[in-house]
């Protein structure tokens, strides 16, 4: 499980919560457990895990941080410093 609080920095959505596309138009940060092909396991914040879609973000390996909506990778998070 992610809980290292390095996914908590990008914001507090989470997969369960806020990964619906009734619910508004908010990107769930999260970790990248595995990569096959054109999908990536990824874990939020709470360690749900989910497949989506990375084909709008080239060079994806694990460990990497993502922003995701609707079951897509729109983009890397930026690291946070703070």
């Amino acid at each position: 499980m992610t809980n290292d609080g390095e996914l908590e920095k990008l914001g507090r959505n989470t997969l369960a919560h806020d990964g619906c596309s009734t619910c508004g138009d908010v990107a769930v940060p999260v970790k990248v457990i595995e990569v096959h092909g054109g999908e990536a396991v990824v874990e939020d914040r709470l360690g749900i895990r989910t497949t989506v879609a990375i084909d709008f973000v080239p060079g994806i390996k694990a460990g990497d941080i993502l922003l995701v909506h609707m079951g897509v990778a729109l983009g890397r998070a930026l690291e946070v410093r703070l």
